[in-house]
């Protein structure tokens, strides 16, 4: 924060600037949530409003690219339409439409798998990774041009397959029959131990029961639920 903040106020021209930050942590590390990005733009975007300015999306994407070597796409206006570069950073395209209704059931698998080191993860794709990422993500789009939750949860399942080869959650194939007997979507952190269950309209009752056989499979720790409005 203290990198970022320092970063900013240089490319600001406001080197003399006296700032007196004090935060709390409440996101966990490790968990591949994010939180070194939520934490750096809270005091980017503090900091410049404190000035009477603003930072703009892309100098923020910098700004936490050049402090730790890879960012999250949370400083743009719905991330979830932007194709992101990460390690870049860069946004390489921009996608149509909204995310459908979805419902998630949150784990994480922090006690199976230790802690994670989001800096030592490292993904070596081949052109078969590219190509099968292709096909997940020609699926996310459809998916929020025509808010079909299917094809969301197939994309997200499809990544997260994939990702078993670079960081793999224990348990996989228990995890992959609950997602199949109920009909769900998995995501899961691709540098952290969160995972989850993904439901759309016509199989959210079948949520929690599928959020419970997958704990007492697994026995990862369940963290809470995500619901379209009224459950």
């Amino acid at each position: 924060m203290i990198q970022a903040v320092t970063i900013a106020l240089e490319a600001l021209g406001l080197e003399k600037v006296h700032v007196d930050l004090r935060f709390s942590e409440q996101i966990p590390v490790s968990k591949g949530l994010g939180s070194s990005t939520a934490d750096m733009l809270s005091a980017l975007r503090n900091v410049a409003d404190s000035q009477g300015t603003c930072i703009d999306e892309a100098l923020l994407a910098r700004i936490c690219h050049q402090v730790e070597g890879a960012t999250d796409s949370t400083m743009f206006h719905r991330p979830e339409t932007i194709l992101y570069a990460s390690r870049a950073p860069a946004t390489l395209s921009r996608i149509e439409g909204r995310l459908p209704a979805l419902a998630i059931a949150t784990f994480d698998a922090g006690e199976q798998m230790g802690q994670v080191e989001t800096s030592k993860v490292r993904f070596r794709y081949e052109q078969q990774h590219v190509s099968y990422f292709e096909k997940a993500l020609g699926h996310y789009r459809r998916g929020l041009r025509k808010r079909d939750a299917q094809f969301v949860m197939k994309a997200a399942t499809m990544s997260a397959s994939l990702n078993q080869e670079f960081l793999p959650i224990p348990c996989w194939e228990d995890t992959l029959s609950v997602v199949q007997k109920y009909g769900l979507g998995l995501q899961v952190a691709h540098t952290g131990t969160v995972l989850g269950l993904i439901a759309d309209r016509a199989s959210v009752r079948d949520l929690e029961s599928a959020a419970q056989e997958l704990e007492r499979l697994t026995e990862f720790m369940p963290t809470g639920y995500m619901w379209p409005g009224e459950k």
